[in-house]
């Protein structure tokens, strides 16, 4: 991870950590112990970055890619326990459609954490090709000031052109129809 840090304070960007937290295959109170030093492990993380200036991202991710952090609140309650001003929250509205019973109220807890969203739609293509509602979306990120910014994560389908054209005419579009509440 430090080297990760290293790098990104290069380029002056952010590290997400995602899917690189794996799974935990303990159970019981080994389980709980790994999480633990899990936890050890953010709070050094986050103490290096910030002397590098670096933003890490907490991802939560869906219950079929990790066991450990799944949900906002669980991402949420992680990053107010290490406590630290550079570790932020990343949302991902295709792993928030898994796990979250309203993708919009937990935009909405979310919002004094959040850094940065990756947009994609149920089955991971572009927003709109799929079932989420990102008008909703689009209206709580407004009706709270989110400063950050979005990026889309999604399956180059029916190719990557076609995809990223469709994903941004599709949120532009939207945009205009979003009026703060």
């Amino acid at each position: 991870m430090k080297t990760h840090i290293d790098f990104a304070a290069k380029l002056s960007c952010f590290v997400i950590i995602g899917g690189i937290r794996g799974r935990i295959f303990e159970t019981g109170k080994d389980f709980d112990n790994a999480v633990e030093k899990g936890n050890q492990a953010l709070i050094a993380c986050a103490n290096y970055a910030q002397g590098k200036g670096v933003t890490l991202l907490l991802e939560p991710i869906n219950r079929y890619e990790t066991n450990v952090i799944n949900t906002v609140d669980e991402a949420i309650e992680v990053i107010e326990q290490i406590g630290s001003k550079n570790f932020k929250l990343l949302l991902d509205t295709f792993h928030m459609n898994i796990e979250e019973k309203s993708i919009v109220e937990s935009f909405i807890r979310a919002a004094g954490h959040l850094a940065y969203i990756h947009l994609a739609d149920s089955n991971r293509l572009a927003p709109g090709w799929g079932h989420i509602n990102f008008k909703e979306i689009l209206i709580a990120l407004k009706n709270f000031r989110y400063p950050g910014a979005a990026g889309f994560e999604i399956l180059p389908k029916p190719n990557d052109a076609q995809a990223i054209q469709h994903a941004i005419k599709y949120v532009r579009d939207l945009e205009g129809h979003c009026q703060v509440q």
